[in-house]
């Protein structure tokens, strides 16, 4: 078959001959996405729903509900936008075509909560007695302008372990006279 019709067949030997209706459909519809993309809160996100069969254009619509921030074009499947908020985002997508088929296929969208941007330690400049401590805090602030302490998870360094150390609370013990750099770093990011 080269297209989806409707012809008469006909078989001939000499004076005799014979007739046959022959009707070609298209394949059946099916969604061919089987998974999309994680995203991120605050970073652009592009995935595309896609489909095979059927006779197009297609028409796109869903049950449940995409990740805040996002959006999905009904005539060509795309999803698009930026998501506002983190979790997993459960929902169906259906299809249906120029005939009279329909398709659907259960899919989700996992988000990622925005990613850190910086970290601040705090007291910045303090100083303190030989044998002394100061409890230092580290405060993350992420890419959606949200801001957590992450004084436990951060690794702490000092850039002079014989001047000052520093536990992985946060708390710095004075060691001898001098002058340290104490460092919070999570991940790529350092402060």
């Amino acid at each position: 078959a080269l297209s989806v019709g409707a012809t008469t067949l006909t078989a001939t030997l000499g004076p005799v001959s014979g007739n046959a209706s022959l009707t070609v459909t298209p394949p059946p519809l099916a969604i061919t996405t089987a998974t999309l993309p994680g995203g991120t809160v605050t970073v652009a996100y592009a995935g595309t729903l896609a489909a095979t069969g059927g006779t197009p254009p297609y028409a796109w619509s869903l049950i449940g509900t995409l990740p805040p921030g996002l959006v999905l074009d009904s005539g060509t499947g795309a999803l698009s936008g930026t998501p506002t908020a983190a979790g997993t985002y459960a929902f169906t997508a259906q299809l249906s075509d120029a005939g009279t088929q329909t398709a659907s296929q259960a899919l989700q969208i996992e988000v990622a909560p925005a990613p850190l941007v910086s970290l601040a330690v705090t007291p910045a400049n303090p100083s303190v007695v030989i044998g002394g401590t100061q409890a230092f805090t580290a405060t993350g602030t992420y890419a959606d302008a949200t801001s957590q302490d992450l004084t436990a998870q951060v690794a702490w360094t000092s850039s002079s372990p014989a001047v000052a150390s520093i536990d992985v609370s946060g708390l710095a013990t004075a060691l001898s006279v001098g002058a340290t750099t104490l460092t919070a770093t999570l991940g790529p990011v350092s402060g």
